[in-house]
């Protein structure tokens, strides 16, 4: 590539994650292929900026009401001495900070008593944390992109890894020995494994309150009532309500809370929801990372309190079995397609 474009018009190389799970044959197999970036001039070059994600769109919020619409904050400081970035800021609430060591502030005095008269600084909720600048979502040019490109975002190649895996492992088509040809079973277990691996990433790396909607439109498919599903921002840990019938009028309540999170819900967590469920309530607890062990034994011998657990292995199940009944903007959220094979003979 130096020969083609010159060596000066390197720009990067950059590692795409082109796997979804590890190649279980192998002890340690390759995740990533290479992308050798060129310019046909360097010094001409340029790159679009990257729009935000729904995942990253989401962490944009509004605590304080903010006309503009939701916001992101950063830190006020940039690393370095600077003499006309070196001045003493008071807060609202009478708290005075100047720079940290080997640090100055990120702006000039007239800038920020600018970007403060704008309403853009932010200084915690009680108005005397250490200053950080507003960036609005409504603003917001995108972010730059990077070498680093995992299979969330732009894909994988495994569909066709496994497609190739199944061609040279079918007898018929190989010219290989019968006893030497690998067991097209395998290949089918193989395919399977990653699939239900894609699936579990999918439903780990989703936005929270999407994962929040796949539940309700499960619950929904499965012929309850949904009634309300929280919006964004503090929901006093109950995320769906359904009911048995239309009106909800028949008990008993459905309270639902959704945890879309890596690690296990312990029995404290389980326990908080718990303290939420009334008398005629049912609770559903949906957590993606699980439940450990006291927490199970927890719901299980709960007498009183109808209690229901639900991890990821039965939620993707419940999915699929469901998946025909429910609408089809909802598929959108997580859809699927039956692939068949031909059964190998036993």
């Amino acid at each position: 590539m130096d020969d083609v474009f010159g060596r000066k018009n390197f720009v990067s190389n950059v590692l795409w994650q082109t796997r979804t799970s590890p190649d279980a044959r192998i002890h340690l197999g390759p995740a990533h292929d290479h992308i050798l970036v060129y310019a046909k001039a360097i010094e001409s070059v340029t790159f679009q900026r990257l729009r935000l994600s729904q995942e990253q769109a989401s962490q944009f919020k509004n605590p304080d009401n903010d006309p503009r619409g939701a916001w992101g904050s950063t830190d006020f400081t940039a690393q370095g001495w600077r003499p006309n970035q070196m001045y003493k800021i008071t807060t609202p609430g009478g708290t005075t900070y100047e720079p940290p060591e080997g640090r100055c502030w990120s702006n000039i005095e007239s800038e920020f008593l600018r970007l403060r008269g704008e309403g853009r600084m932010w200084f915690g909720k009680d108005d005397k944390a250490r200053p950080r600048v507003k960036n609005y979502l409504s603003e917001s040019e995108g972010i730059s992109s990077w070498t680093w490109w995992t299979n969330a975002e732009v894909g994988h190649n495994q569909a066709d890894c496994l497609y190739r895996q199944w061609f040279e492992n079918r007898p018929e088509l190989v010219a290989e020995e019968e006893e030497d040809s690998p067991d097209p079973t395998s290949t089918f277990e193989e395919a399977e494994e990653t699939a239900w691996a894609e699936i579990r990433q999918t439903l780990q790396e989703m936005n929270p309150y999407d994962f929040q909607n796949l539940v309700a439109a499960l619950l929904r498919a499965m012929n309850y009532y949904v009634s309300w599903v929280s919006p964004p921002g503090r929901d006093g840990g109950i995320d769906i309500l359904a009911y048995t019938d239309l009106l909800g009028t028949k008990p008993r309540r459905i309270k639902v809370q959704v945890k879309r999170r890596a690690d296990k819900t312990n029995v404290e967590g389980l326990r908080s929801f718990m303290a939420l469920l009334g008398d005629e309530d049912v609770g559903l607890f949906v957590s993606t990372g699980g439940f450990t062990s006291d927490a199970e034994a927890e719901a299980r011998t709960q007498e009183k309190c109808k209690i229901t657990l639900l991890g990821l292995e039965r939620l993707l199940d419940l999915w699929v079995e469901h998946y025909q009944k429910i609408n089809e903007p909802d598929k959108q959220l997580l859809p699927l397609k039956p692939i068949y094979y031909l059964v190998p003979a036993e």
